[in-house]
């Protein structure tokens, strides 16, 4: 099947032409039909590469061929619970609406609220959002959902897992009751399975499931370490075994940039993959990979999925996932697995040993032992509830952030001190006496708010300095040598007390020369 016998939108099958995507993968062939016929629909699939194109393109379509003229109108809205992910989706987006009459925005904490306004404002047909900062943008009125008629929970079994269906229940409430509803997960538990019966209606069912992964046939073991000493021991295992193609597993995209550039200084070829690659940097990636010219990819649990990795050593879960199902997705690539566990650790490997009925052969490296006097710490879980937002004294509400990290605890940002306006007509503080000293009112070791020395950039000695003085005699600066004349002329100012610019200046030297016409003067010649 094609996507032209999908019944896709002309201008969307250009685009995928020029990518160079010309047949469906199983999850778009079967679920974008339903979608365009305006169906609800609940997917589960972790191994389809597509998935994430299966909704995207049929709303694109539905967006076109149902706009009535140009102004953007807001009809679709994407939740994912974490923002790489929301990076990932709008990745994918943006290269499929380059050549559609087509606007969207991508809404996530952890970043500035401005510059996501400005976009809401100008107009657009689609967002892709976490639920925390929609509420924000609800709170604020910079976001109008009452148009909003297809609905999309990506990852909803993950978004259940890290305690979000509050602010995804606030999130309904705030849509209009007539729509389309679609749910996307990885698996079909139970959990799931109760927010479909809750939310769709007469949903079309679409279950993609990959390889049957026998947990039995795969060799596992544990290394427990520190976990400062993890990089190093990971380092360490690379070298020793000779791996040449290792797939590792990390919590966070930032701690994955921070693991592939440090084996990369060890030596060791490697390339981080996460939700804020775009599809091209995704593809080259994978291609060095497969290649063999790169020989460890470091990725996070969203960003492997879907992926099709053949011929691994092994897999290396360089921190333990918290759902023990994503453990057994991980260790299904390859028929060898790793785990690097430390002490704050220790709570999940145990939920893990009992989720598999067994224990996991573990033990410690020679040189890489575990330091019996340093204390657990808390891992951070699933995310409490919302609070309620405070206004502040100018009337403000405070922006709160959502981490990348999945199992980010949201704080509340702080609010930052607006700086205070200056009264226009007082009259600034004398700096410097008349021989360029500092004056009793700025102390020498402070800087002003621009971070120059005593508020002056030309503050030195005056041991290379010309005096100058008015006629009558009176010394009223010294000229430095070679530093230009606008810094001495101020100087000569302050001395004087003047901050009113030249005129008063001129007054004072006729005042001066009336009472001393036979005073010589190194000014007048």
């Amino acid at each position: 099947m094609t996507f032209e016998q999908l019944g896709l939108n002309a201008d969307i099958l250009r685009v995928l032409e020029a990518e160079g995507t010309t047949e469906p993968t199983p999850a778009q062939e079967q679920v974008i039909p339903h979608i365009l016929g305006g169906k609800d629909v609940l997917v589960a699939t972790q191994v389809d590469p597509g998935k994430t194109g299966s909704f995207t393109l049929p709303i694109m379509h539905r967006l076109m061929v149902d706009k009535e003229d140009e102004k953007p109108n807001l009809r679709a809205l994407i939740l994912t619970p974490t923002r790489e992910l929301a990076a990932q989706i709008t990745e994918e987006i943006k290269e499929q609406c380059r050549e559609l009459s087509l606007r969207w925005a991508v809404v996530f904490g952890g970043v500035r609220i401005g510059p996501q306004i400005g976009r809401l404002k100008r107009g657009v047909d689609l967002v892709v959002a976490t639920p925390g900062r929609l509420l924000d943008h609800a709170d604020k009125q910079t976001i109008d959902l009452s148009s909003i008629d297809m609905l999309v929970l990506d990852e909803a079994d993950r978004m259940l897992d890290m305690g979000f269906m509050e602010d995804v229940d606030k999130v309904l409430a705030l849509l209009p009751e007539q729509r389309q509803n679609m749910i996307f997960a990885g698996t079909m538990n139970e959990a799931v399975k109760t927010l479909s019966d809750k939310l769709l209606k007469s949903p079309e069912v679409v279950e993609i499931a990959g390889p049957e992964i026998n947990v039995d046939e795969i060799s596992q073991h544990v290394y427990r370490v520190d976990k400062r000493r993890k990089t190093e021991l990971l380092a360490h295992l690379v070298e020793q075994n000779e791996w040449t193609r290792i797939l590792v597993f990390i919590r966070t995209k930032h701690a994955a940039n921070r693991l592939a550039y440090y084996l990369g200084k060890s030596g060791v070829p490697s390339v981080a993959m996460h939700g804020n690659k775009n599809p091209a940097a995704r593809a080259k990636a994978i291609e060095g990979f497969a290649t063999g010219e790169l020989k460890v990819l470091v990725a996070t649990d969203i960003a492997a999925r879907g992926m099709d990795m053949d011929d691994l050593q092994a897999v290396v879960n360089y921190d333990l996932p918290q759902i023990p199902d994503d453990y057994i997705q991980r260790i299904g690539h390859a028929s060898s697995s790793w785990s690097l566990v430390c002490i704050d650790e220790a709570a999940l490997l145990d939920n893990l040993q009992k989720h598999l009925g067994k224990e996991i052969e573990s033990s410690e490296v020679e040189g890489f032992e575990v330091d019996p006097t340093i204390e657990p710490e808390p891992l951070r879980k699933e995310r409490p509830p919302r609070k309620p937002r405070q206004a502040n004294a100018d009337g403000e509400q405070s922006d709160e952030t959502e981490s990348s990290d999945e199992n980010f605890e949201k704080k509340p940002r702080q609010q930052r001190a607006k700086p205070k306006k200056k009264p226009q007509n007082k009259p600034q503080q004398r700096r410097h006496d008349n021989q360029g000293n500092q004056g009793n009112q700025a102390p020498r070791a402070q800087t002003d708010e621009y971070g120059d020395v005593n508020g002056n950039t030309m503050q030195s000695d005056n041991s290379n300095r010309d005096a100058v003085y008015l006629a009558g005699g009176n010394e009223i600066a010294r000229r430095g040598r070679g530093r230009g004349g606008n810094g001495n002329a101020n100087r000569a100012q302050q001395a004087n007390g003047n901050r009113n610019g030249n005129g008063n200046q001129r007054r004072r030297r006729r005042k001066s020369n009336e009472a001393n016409d036979d005073a010589p003067s190194l000014l007048g010649g």
